[in-house]
């Protein structure tokens, strides 16, 4: 599975209107290969619409970006809309499994998006995944409130990785924030993995979530 992170930032007078035009990627659900569009606003920086998009394979993205992307980009109008846009690829790893088992299935699911963006040591690359496998996915579990999340490496940046979670609410996140990361942190060693990270938690806008209308081979068994 491909994931497609991207991030506009958008002048407050155009975010309503940077919004509605959102429903045009409604036409995503019928494009083969497509396996899911998740996004909203950054609530720590409400210019910043964060957009989560999945894919079957390379294959079916690119195909998606040679023959439908430049119409449903021209009808919404969006390009008008924001001063920058960022779009980093990531290659799906795993699943994060919460209440249900993957992110495929939690769409349309929880309240909030969080995203951790990160750059890592080359040579701790094997204990960062690991790490993530073996300490951050059962503690977020754990928690409760997760409802499902993904693990990807960058497809032009092996050395970066990108952790995606949905959560049930803002609360349920930040009692996890709260008691649960300072002690994954810790027995993780993030901070021997890491070079960078950057985070993104963001209010999903259920308008802006597509599920796929055709169901493609997505997820762990990707």
């Amino acid at each position: 599975m491909l994931l497609k992170w991207i991030i506009c930032v958008v002048p407050e007078p155009a975010r309503p209107d940077f919004s509605r035009a959102q429903k045009h990627w409604s036409a995503l659900a019928d494009l083969d290969g497509f396996c899911g569009q998740i996004g909203g606003w950054g609530k720590n920086d409400p210019m910043e619409a964060c957009i989560l998009g999945l894919w079957e394979n390379e294959d079916s993205y690119l195909r998606f970006m040679s023959e439908a992307h430049d119409s449903i980009a021209e009808a919404s109008g969006q390009a008008e809309m924001y001063d920058s846009i960022t779009i980093t690829l990531f290659e799906f790893m795993f699943d994060i499994p919460g209440r249900l088992e993957s992110m495929t299935d939690a769409i349309g699911e929880g309240s909030l998006l969080r995203t951790a963006n990160c750059k890592v040591n080359t040579k701790r690359k094997a204990h960062f995944i690991h790490m993530q496998q073996e300490v951050w996915n059962p503690g977020m579990k754990d928690s409760g409130g997760l409802e499902a999340g993904l693990f990807g490496r960058g497809r032009d940046d092996p050395d970066r990785f990108l952790t995606a979670t949905i959560w049930q609410d803002i609360a349920s996140h930040q009692s996890f924030a709260d008691h649960k990361v300072p002690e994954l942190f810790e027995k993780a060693e993030v901070f021997l993995d890491l070079k960078s990270i950057s985070g993104h938690v963001i209010a999903i806008d259920s308008s802006w979530c597509v599920r796929p209308g055709r169901r493609p081979s997505c997820g762990s068994s990707a």
